[in-house]
């Protein structure tokens, strides 16, 4: 059982060992552009799964509709959006926040406290399977298997919403991994 610290709220994906952590003003473009490598794909050139994460503290109708035009829009080439710190509740159905060419998963806050949420839209084009199996009550997590290319192998990409620092640093003792 690895029990974890505060410092863990960076990302699960470093746990992994083969993500790295935000480079830093020292790291210049070019250095890190030859880190990236170029997926040949069906003879296309940077074709690659293109995932963002988004912390949108509090999702307004005026946020929604700049992140609809943002994925519908003709430049937009996103494979994967997730919106952080919704702080949408039930009661608002899913058909408000639906956007064309994307499947849509949600995770509310349950209870009656404010604040927290996920949501994730996922490009029509990826075959996609959410893993409510990996997501637990006390931690806000939104886990989803995701095969690039047609693959028979999934990806796992999840989103994590951390709260305020005092609660944080209480969540991230209590974590633990099998």
């Amino acid at each position: 059982m690895l029990r974890t610290t505060p410092e863990f709220s960076n990302s699960y994906g470093e746990l992994s060992g083969d993500v790295e952590v935000n480079p830093g003003p020292n790291e210049d473009i070019a250095q890190r552009k030859s880190k990236q490598t170029n997926v040949q794909c069906k003879g296309k050139t940077n074709v690659g799964l293109k995932i963002c994460e988004w912390n949108i503290n509090s999702l307004t109708d005026s946020k929604f509709e700049q992140k609809r035009h943002f994925l519908t829009s003709s430049h937009s080439e996103i494979d994967v959006l997730f919106l952080i710190g919704t702080f949408l509740k039930p009661k608002v159905p899913d058909s408000v926040f639906e956007i064309p060419g994307y499947v849509m998963y949600r995770k509310d806050r349950p209870g009656v406290k404010q604040g927290g949420g996920i949501l994730a839209y996922v490009n029509f084009k990826l075959k996609e399977n959410r893993r409510i199996d990996l997501e637990e009550k006390e931690i806000e997590t939104l886990w989803l298997d995701i095969f690039p290319f047609n693959s028979k192998r999934p990806l796992l990409i999840g989103a994590l919403y951390c709260p305020s620092p005092s609660v944080r640093a209480e969540m991230c003792c209590s974590v633990s991994f099998p």
